[in-house]
């Protein structure tokens, strides 16, 4: 499927799925190159360290089939980078735009992060979160993530790929 980005280029995405009105691409190199200011500019109000270019350009195993974007008429509204890591698959950054908070598009995201762990025979999937970042916190245990270690500042939470199905199915957060 191609999509028109906001410079209006046309790109070739190698995986689209359309729900509730938003384009969920699964991120390439090529996107990633057309988007990356978006990632950005979406991540700014992040709790915790700030992502420049060269973090969102790093190879890292499994990243092009665990990575997505969502897209309202060909601009970002959220993202999730994500790769292998041990035996699952490992969220290194998700963001969702303030426009686009409480839609459902975190929640979508996470549930094609899932989808691409399944195809990769991944069995978890983990991430980690400050504790001082009390909605990211609380969306996620909603979502069923349960937390590693409690009294670190950033928190490791994770869950089983089946029961993150169930939390996903179940509708916006």
């Amino acid at each position: 499927m191609e999509t028109t980005s906001q410079s209006g280029e046309n790109f070739r995405a190698s995986h689209t799925v359309r729900e509730e009105g938003y384009d969920f691409l699964q991120v390439t190199r090529e996107l990633l190159g057309e988007f990356c200011d978006d990632f950005i500019a979406i991540d700014c109000g992040t709790i915790g360290e700030r992502w420049e270019r060269e973090h969102y350009a790093m190879e890292l195993p499994g990243k092009w089939d665990s990575s997505w974007v969502a897209v309202d008429g060909g601009i970002p509204v959220g993202f999730v980078i994500a790769s292998l890591k041990d035996t699952g698959v490992h969220v290194h950054r998700i963001a969702v735009a303030h426009s686009a908070r409480g839609t459902g598009v975190g929640t979508r995201l996470l549930g094609r992060v899932r989808e691409s762990a399944i195809r990769q025979g991944a069995k978890r999937v983990t991430l980690c979160v400050s504790a001082r970042n009390g909605t990211a916190l609380r969306f996620y245990q909603r979502l069923g993530f349960s937390i590693e270690d409690p009294a670190s500042e950033l928190l490791n939470l994770s869950i089983s790929v089946q029961a993150l199905g169930g939390a996903c199915a179940a509708g916006p957060s």
